[in-house]
């Protein structure tokens, strides 16, 4: 893959759309005659972990990742403006169309702030007055969980997704892509911490197995997405799970990051070695544990079924010896 293209964003012309969030300042742009967010990196507060000092950079390398999963997923822009390494990101609502995210339509049946799985998920199949395609809806939000897994995203709340709304029938007509990934690939961590990581083993599992832990909470607590998709039951999260686990490719994913400017040589080993220690140690874990159970539960109902013909078969053998006997008299 070619070196990306040093793009500064500078002296574009200042678009009349605003957009929010709270992870640092946005503009509006226009680049080559088309609408942008301009996203620039967030202001350093205390305490340091809390400094997404390299969000741009993440927001721009997991949107790339997530499109070779095949994920319906925002475009992006690695470029700079003044001094700053900022990301554009295409605006991707078409014209007469409105975004809903997902607190705005959990709000019709229960806090749409409170990220409890259970109720995402109730509120998903609830039949309320702004149907959704439930079907549609699931897959979207288990691929972006099992995404989102992969790429360590810390920040991933019922704020920073949801649907694209037509505005004159007020009816749903997709799940928007995803887009606010900027919380990704431990993007708070700075040089030294990536180093320690890359030389310590120890540091490296507590990034795989222990953080972050998902924004989405089960029983009260924040679901770690190693302990939770090893021991799943939901089917449409193991079918989303074995799906995107196919698709993860780790030679397309280190080009991409190679080939991302504005980032040194160590940042780039320790996002391509994490990477791939959370793909082989959570995400092909949790398949392997799943297709384990699902050879035992295959094995199981095969000598059940051979239990109960052996039993029919048992039973027609009586039924005949019956007959015999009757019939001699």
């Amino acid at each position: 893959m070619i070196d990306q293209e040093e793009i500064d964003f500078t002296h574009c012309k200042k678009s009349s759309k605003s957009y929010g969030g709270f992870c640092g300042t946005k503009q509006g742009i226009i680049y080559n005659d088309e609408d942008y967010m301009l996203k620039f990196p967030p202001e350093p507060v205390a305490p340091a972990h809390l400094n997404f000092m390299n969000a741009c950079v993440s927001e721009h390398i997991s949107c790339s990742i997530l499109k070779t999963l095949d994920i319906e997923t925002q475009d992006t822009i690695l470029g700079t403006y003044e001094d700053k390494v900022v990301v554009a990101c295409k605006d991707f609502i078409e014209p007469n169309e409105f975004m809903i995210d997902f607190v705005t339509y959990q709000e019709k049946i229960a806090n749409g702030y409170d990220a409890d799985l259970g109720n995402i998920l109730n509120t998903i199949e609830a039949k309320n007055q702004f149907a959704v395609d439930e079907k549609e809806v699931k897959k979207m939000f288990w691929d972006m969980f099992i995404a989102d897994a992969l790429l360590a995203n810390s920040d991933r709340h019922n704020g920073n997704w949801g649907f694209i709304a037509n505005i004159d029938t007020q009816t749903y007509k997709r799940p928007a892509p995803i887009f606010d990934c900027g919380c990704s690939l431990f993007s708070q961590y700075n040089e030294l911490e990536m180093k320690n990581i890359l030389l310590n083993k120890k540091d490296l599992d507590r990034v795989v197995y222990d953080f972050p832990p998902s924004v989405i909470r089960k029983k009260y607590e924040k679901i770690n997405p190693y302990n939770f998709l090893i021991k799943t039951r939901n089917q449409d999260c193991i079918n989303s799970l074995k799906e995107i686990g196919s698709k993860i490719d780790l030679n397309k994913i280190n080009e991409i990051i190679s080939s991302t400017p504005y980032i040194s040589d160590t940042h780039k080993k320790f996002l391509q070695t994490v990477i791939q220690a959370r793909k082989e140690k959570i995400i092909d874990v949790a398949i392997e544990k799943h297709l384990d159970h699902e050879k035992k539960r295959n094995r199981l109902f095969y000598f059940m079924s051979l239990k109960l013909h052996q039993s029919k078969d048992k039973n027609l053998d009586k039924d005949k010896d019956k007959e015999k006997n009757l019939d001699r008299w």
